[in-house]
């Protein structure tokens, strides 16, 4: 509402400006012309736009101001959402990867090598396909052993 109060008496300093100029007597919310209003106002005039300039300077500014606050919301806005982001994201590594040392190692170097970061049940289960796939080679290894007959 301040910027639109300012350019009301804007205009109404404007047409002020006109009518003393003109040499028109009147009288305005903003002010009322001189006894010697016309092409010889002087200084009159000159008053009347150095107020006209300096309300345009400040509904400048103003409306500058309008602007950023505007933009301010939206930083703002913005910052909140990537600091929520960040910290879901901390929770949700700490939750995974906090209590055990080389789980964190790996992790790293698959963010780094930008690969999918495991989850701590993925690492359970390739650590238990392991160890199967161990058992299982040393199993069949004991069986062509003693189906070739070697007895050592």
């Amino acid at each position: 509402m301040q910027i639109a109060d300012k350019n009301e008496e804007l205009k109404c300093r404007r047409a002020l400006e006109t009518d003393e100029q003109s040499g028109i007597t009147s009288s305005r919310p903003c002010g009322s012309t001189s006894e010697r209003s016309g092409p010889e106002c002087g200084t009159r005039c000159v008053n009347i736009q150095k107020q006209i300039r300096a309300l345009e300077k400040e509904i400048g500014g103003l409306e500058t101001k309008a602007k950023d606050t505007g933009e301010m919301a939206e930083r703002a806005t913005a910052i909140t959402s990537i600091d929520n982001a960040t910290n879901t994201d901390i929770e949700r590594i700490e939750r995974r990867f906090a209590k055990d040392y080389l789980a964190r190692v790996d992790a790293l170097a698959e963010i780094q090598n930008g690969t999918q970061v495991p989850t701590p049940n993925a690492l359970a289960v390739n650590a238990n396909t392991e160890q199967s796939a161990n058992a299982n080679s040393a199993t069949a290894a004991n069986t062509n052993t003693a189906s070739n007959g070697n007895t050592d």
